[in-house]
């Protein structure tokens, strides 16, 4: 459930069959210290390829098993539409990237982006878990929205990792007069005090099977790049907090009288 916080406006989203739900593993190892540039595109490409791909895979193991009904194959095809889009624009981003392409930073919304980013990490097919977006529309930021959108994307599904048996995730933004400040809470067991210390370092993993250890890494430098910073603080369960500059926030026109 997707709850928009802006005057006791609730906005719900459709979910599917719980058996529906597709788990998004990023396993937690420890690798030696190496050399290595966590902005280098090669290892971005091949971390943000892994949501998507697990994605395609979980939906064509519900579709194999024969039981789905009408409804539920036409929801199953369009997680797989979405991902397959998710991919495509990833690539096309890779492609820039090796071209030198210089992307242009815009002002965006970022209550829209980060409902967006809740939609690609698939909240809509978590009815067990509340997802509030206490963001003001007005608030504009200037952005690489893809980049960004990763960003926010990583925390958010790692939030919804860490509480198979549901919960809360609750995302807030408070703007001053040049920057915002961002905050990701979620109310799951919180960040395991063996990587606390290190969470942000490449390859840094702990606790699940699979994965690289890249996301948090990867959105901490990107969140640099933009001028900002990302970090994790204390909370009920998992708190990462960023901030970003170049904040505008948008005032609406006063109807005539």
């Amino acid at each position: 459930m997707l709850e928009l916080a802006e005057n006791s406006e609730l906005v719900m989203l459709d979910a599917p069959n719980s058996r529906e739900i597709l788990k998004l593993r990023c396993g937690r190892r420890s690798l030696p210290k190496r050399s290595f540039s966590v902005d280098h595109p090669v290892f971005s490409i091949v971390h943000d390829l892994r949501n998507p791909l697990t994605a395609i895979s979980g939906c064509a193991e519900l579709l194999a098993t024969g039981k789905l009904d009408a409804e539920q194959t036409r929801r199953i095809a369009t997680n797989v539409w979405r991902a397959s889009q998710q991919m495509k624009s990833l690539l096309n981003g890779f492609v820039s990237t090796a071209r030198e392409l210089n992307r242009q930073s815009e002002f965006s919304n970022l209550r829209a982006l980060l409902a967006a980013s809740c939609e690609a990490a698939g909240v809509s097919q978590r009815t067990d878990i509340d997802v509030t977006i206490d963001v003001s529309p007005e608030i504009h930021l200037r952005m690489d929205c893809r980049r960004m959108e990763r960003v926010f994307l990583n925390v958010i599904v790692n939030a919804i990792e860490a509480m198979p048996g549901g919960g809360a995730i609750n995302i807030a933004a408070s703007a001053t007069a040049n920057r915002v400040r961002i905050t990701i809470e979620d109310t799951g067991p919180g960040i395991p005090a063996i990587i606390r210390d290190r969470l942000f370092e490449p390859f840094a993993t702990a606790g699940k099977t699979e994965g690289l250890g890249l996301g948090l890494a990867i959105s901490r430098q990107t969140v640099r790049d933009h001028g900002g910073d990302l970090w994790s603080e204390p909370g009920r369960g998992a708190r990462f907090v960023m901030w970003l500059p170049g904040c505008r926030t948008a005032r609406r026109r006063e109807e005539p009288k």
